[in-house]
């Protein structure tokens, strides 16, 4: 594969599962068929109360595994038949289907869950995931995964209730390991770490 190719791969593959809905109906069909052989536990359950990650790769991966361990229930969302089928083996609540689709949304009952994580990486599919959960619960929690400042201006404006950049929040963690090496007083490591979330734009 191409370096353009890796570097949008969730992207491409969007674009050929959406090719596939569109234009290979019986495909579509196949593959659903597959997914709906390995039933998952929220077939058996209503669910209440409940996290909805939307998008598990890393990110999401490792929530859902944070939540199974606290006993949190949860339901995950993807798009890549493959992670949905290797994450079923591993336990994980998960079902296969576009997040950005308000039907996938609603099966997962976005309308009883309290929060709602978007770790999916296009900016455009976390908008129409927040639209679309809205629509469904206009209470629920919005916990959004961004790279870039712009993006996360862009969705705290669209109504995400928490917005989380990932390599920030890592500096953020080496810096206050750095600061309490150094025997900083507590309080004052508090206040720093507190400025630098202002001036990067988290309140």
């Amino acid at each position: 594969m191409t370096p353009v190719f890796i570097k949008n791969k969730d992207r491409s593959y969007r674009s050929i599962r959406s090719f596939i809905k569109k234009y290979l109906p019986f495909l579509e069909d196949f593959i659903n068929y597959r997914i709906d052989t390995n039933k998952s536990l929220l077939d058996e359950l209503t669910m209440k109360n409940h996290v909805v990650i939307c998008g598990y790769g890393r990110i999401g991966s490792y929530i859902g595994r944070s939540l199974m361990m606290a006993d949190i229930p949860y339901v995950a969302i993807d798009y890549n038949l493959f992670i949905v089928e290797k994450a079923k083996k591993k336990g994980a609540n998960i079902i296969y289907g576009d997040p950005t689709d308000i039907d996938i949304l609603d099966y997962a009952q976005v309308d009883e869950a309290s929060i709602i994580i978007l770790a999916v990486p296009e900016r455009s599919a976390q908008e129409s995931i927040v639209f679309n959960a809205r629509k469904l619960n206009r209470d629920i929690f919005v916990i959004s995964r961004v790279h870039r400042q712009s993006d996360q201006v862009r969705m705290k404006d669209i109504g995400a209730n928490l917005v989380v950049q990932p390599e920030f929040e890592a500096s953020l963690s080496i810096i206050k390991k750095i600061y309490l090496w150094h025997k900083l007083d507590k309080e004052d490591i508090v206040n720093k770490i507190r400025r630098l979330k202002i001036e990067h734009g988290i309140s």
